[in-house]
């Protein structure tokens, strides 16, 4: 999940550097990046409009895309790691009238949000 998120991230960062430098979109690179992150972003399209710069284009759907994208990233990833269940035990003192292998563990749950 992780591997998938940082190549989804990588391209949309690209095409957002790209477009606020104008980078000649004539060429194999930017123009493969372009359209790989073009259908990344296909469900957010329509949404915002460009903003013109000097230079270039700040692409406010690649930048809406690419904090959506993060945030599924991470719930997909806190309810991961919250359905893994990870034990410890706990051993509770032991009484000294009871013998060893009726000594009682208890399980417990942990959970560690990523927030």
């Amino acid at each position: 999940m992780n591997i998938l998120i940082s190549i989804i991230s990588f391209f949309l960062v690209l095409r957002i550097i790209f477009l606020v430098f104008g980078a000649n979109q004539g060429t194999l690179v930017v123009a493969w990046t372009l359209s790989i992150s073009h259908f990344l972003m296909t469900p957010f399209a329509g949404i915002a409009p460009n903003v013109a710069l000097s230079i270039g284009v700040l692409d406010i759907v690649a930048i809406i895309s690419l904090l959506f994208y993060l945030l599924i990233a991470s719930l997909v990833l806190m309810v991961i790691h919250d359905l893994s269940i990870s034990t410890t035990p706990i051993e509770e003192e032991e009484e000294q009238n009871q013998p060893e292998t009726h000594q009682r563990t208890i399980t417990r749950r942990r959970s560690r949000w990523l927030f």
